[in-house]
């Protein structure tokens, strides 16, 4: 299966679904906890901005991450915290308070009022130390005049590897393989469902489709085998008047061969001929039918043997047929519906051409039965309509050239039975070439 083709499958789908809602979930959990009940964080005192200022390690371990930088602007104090912030540290550090800034985030800035009224009272006893929660920048004014950045960046979400994340993950890992469970489970019988369709669609022969799988597969199945067997019995039933009709015809058939034996020369040829005919065709309609109901009666057969033989038989006949295959093969088929597919391709070559080539090769697990002869060919937009049924490309009435327009609609079916491909086009040489391809071994038989 290609990656397209599964990507479009029911499997996909599912699995798609089941990470989208997870994942939808998982987000609207984050949101909660973050914002409803906004994560815990260490906290930062006036001596530990100190020490961050002067670029010392701290003793606690911070969940934040701290970065310094030199811009060359002086930073801005809007709040009166950050200026009370900013005065303490600078006397920390023994600077000029103008030449320490402090920028607050907007979740310290809103204790601003405690930040002023804690340094109020505990100013004189140089006591005020206020704490921060959140990130910040510590500039301080370097001797050049540019302004050396201490910024220390927080994540507002929770981090993903807490334990409580691990939850999440758990379910994920959970979800995956149950939602492909699930889905196999639901687009196997489907599968199966449209193989047997398939099945159903080369031969009305083939097995039933089993009943299995969810309510609605199994009542598609129920319905699908009842039409095959409707179809089954329509096709027998049409069969069985074609093979009657065939056998009342041929009863006054051959009494009208008695009867004209004592004709004129003349008349009695014409009448012969017309006799004649009307068996041929009676004979192509008994075959096209046969091979539409033929149960599939699958053998080992020696590809090489059979095309061997039919193209003998046609040599025998004074038409100038080669062949030639590069190794010898082995297809599970029908014998009769193979004679039948390669003798009426034959046929229509031979009919057409003076010389006629059949080349058997082997490419991948497939064999490819090239027969191209040196005729006419086909009008090439008449090419997609000779494999229906009495569709005739040579138009004439004449007895050995006009035919019914059956022989390449049962070559059609026998190919459609094996599962084979067939494929008509002009060569670009002169002549029409039918190449078969038929799933194939390699015969152990030198």
């Amino acid at each position: 299966m290609s990656v397209t083709t599964w990507l479009n499958s029911i499997q996909s789908h599912m699995l798609g679904l089941t990470l989208c809602v997870v994942g939808a979930l998982t987000a609207i959990s984050l949101i909660i906890f973050n914002y409803a009940d906004p994560p815990a964080r260490e906290t930062v005192s006036l001596y530990e901005m100190a020490r961050v200022a002067r670029e010392l390690p701290l003793a606690a371990k911070q969940d934040g991450s701290f970065a310094a930088s030199i811009v060359r602007t002086s930073p801005e104090m809007p709040s009166e915290s950050e200026r009370v912030i900013a005065r303490l540290l600078a006397n920390k550090l023994g600077l000029p308070a103008a030449n320490v800034r402090v920028s607050l985030s907007r979740m310290d800035r809103i204790r601003s009022a405690s930040f002023v009224r804690e340094v109020r009272l505990y100013g004189e006893e140089e006591a005020g130390s206020p704490i921060l929660f959140d990130a910040f920048d510590i500039a301080v004014r370097l001797p050049d005049g540019s302004w050396q950045v201490h910024r220390r960046f927080i994540s507002p979400l929770r981090p993903f590897y807490t334990p409580g994340m691990t939850t999440v993950y758990m379910g994920l890992l959970l979800m995956i393989p149950l939602t492909l469970w699930v889905s196999t489970r639901i687009s196997r019988p489907i599968k199966a469902f449209a193989a047997a369709a398939n099945r159903l669609g080369a031969s009305i022969g083939q097995n039933s489709v089993p009943i299995s799988g969810p309510t609605e597969i199994r009542v598609a199945a129920a319905a699908l085998n009842e039409m095959q067997a409707r179809i089954t019995r329509s096709v027998v039933q049409r069969t069985a008047v074609v093979a009657a009709m065939a056998h009342d015809l041929r009863t006054p058939l051959n009494s009208l061969r008695f009867q004209i034996a004592s004709a004129p020369e003349r008349l009695r040829e014409t009448a012969e001929a017309d006799i004649l005919m009307m068996e041929r065709m009676i004979s192509s309609s008994l075959d096209f039918v046969d091979s539409e109901v033929r149960p599939m009666r699958s053998e080992l057969i020696d590809l090489g043997t059979l095309l061997e033989s039919l193209t003998d038989e046609f040599g025998d006949l004074g038409n100038d047929v080669s062949f030639a295959q590069t190794q010898r093969m082995t297809v599970q088929g029908d014998l009769i519906l193979l004679r039948r597919l390669f003798g009426n391709l034959l046929g229509n070559a031979v009919k057409f051409a003076n010389h006629t080539d059949v080349k058997v090769e082997h490419e991948r697990d497939e064999a490819v039965i090239t027969i191209q002869d040196d005729g006419p060919g086909i009008p090439s937009d008449e090419i997609p309509r000779v494999l229906e049924p009495f569709f005739r490309g040579e138009r004439s009435r004449n007895r050995e050239t006009g035919g019914f327009g059956l022989g390449l609609a049962i070559v059609k079916t026998a190919v459609d039975a094996h599962g084979a491909s067939l494929l008509l086009e002009n060569a670009p040489e002169g002549g029409l070439r039918a190449r078969v391809r038929i799933r194939a071994h390699l015969s152990a038989i030198p």
